[in-house]
Order: C-alpha cells, then sequence, then structure tokens
C-alpha cells in the first residue's frame, strides 16, 4: 500500500508541477506578450508545433507505460525510487512540450500550449491504471 500511495504522490508532485509551469508561461506570454516577438507568427507554424506535439506526447503514453512496468518488474533495492521520480517526471513532462506555444506563438494562439498540458493528467490517470497491478506485485520494502 505505501507504494500505490508514494506512486500517486509522485505522480500528482508531477501534475502540480506541469500545472504551475504551464500557467506561469502562458501568464508570462500574456503580460509580457506585447513587448516580446512572436517567432511563430503564423498561425500554420503554430498549429504545426501543436499537432507535433499533441502526437508526440499521446505517442509517448504507451511507451513509458511499458518502460514504468518494467522499472516496477525489477528487484533491486533503489526500483521503487526509481519508479517514484520516472512517475513524476512522466507525469511533468507535457510542461517542457506545452512551452514552445505557451511561449514562442502569438497571443490568439498561446492557448494552444494549454491545452498540450492537459495531456499531464490523462498520464496521470494512464499511469495509475496500468501500474497499479505492477506495484501490488512488490513488495516496496526492499
Amino acid at each position: 500500500m505505501a507504494s500505490q500511495t508514494k506512486l500517486l504522490i509522485a505522480g500528482g508532485a508531477g501534475l502540480l508541477g506541469c500545472s504551475v509551469i504551464s500557467l506561469m508561461a502562458f501568464f508570462v506570454r500574456r503580460w509580457w506578450g506585447f513587448s516580446l516577438p512572436a517567432p511563430f507568427n503564423l498561425s500554420i507554424i503554430a498549429w504545426g508545433t501543436f499537432l507535433f506535439f499533441v502526437a508526440l506526447a499521446l505517442i509517448e503514453i504507451p511507451l513509458m507505460i511499458y518502460g514504468l512496468r518494467q522499472i516496477a518488474a525489477g528487484k533491486s533495492a533503489r526500483t521503487d525510487t526509481i519508479l517514484w521520480a520516472m512517475q513524476g517526471l512522466y507525469v511533468f513532462f507535457p510542461a517542457f512540450y506545452a512551452l514552445p506555444n505557451l511561449l514562442l506563438t502569438n497571443l490568439d494562439l498561446a492557448w494552444l500550449g494549454l491545452i498540450i498540458a492537459t495531456i499531464s493528467p490523462l498520464r496521470l490517470i494512464s499511469s495509475l491504471i496500468f501500474l497499479l497491478g505492477a506495484v501490488q506485485g512488490t513488495t516496496g520494502d526492499s
């Protein structure tokens, strides 16, 4: 049970970090956006980066779930610590995918980055669904 709780805490920390980074970048762009030039000025470029990073974030989900399950199946003494760190980073990482759309696009299209950041709760839910069985199989006290 301790492993499940720590897995949820690590995922929650990643979700909180993703929310903070994404909202900070969004408000920085909103407040100082009129003085900052937008390199992705054309909407086709903004939509292209949006679609690329959404596809990347969604394709990465089954690969990371497989990797996290392999880590959970490990028998070393540090398996739990590595699993919790990777769980937090896995849930946190959509913030990095959102940053190009949040910081480099026009003010009218900066919200596309927030949509990318909303993949983070999906990652948390998917990891809890597919990892709880793997974590229950380990003792968590090794």
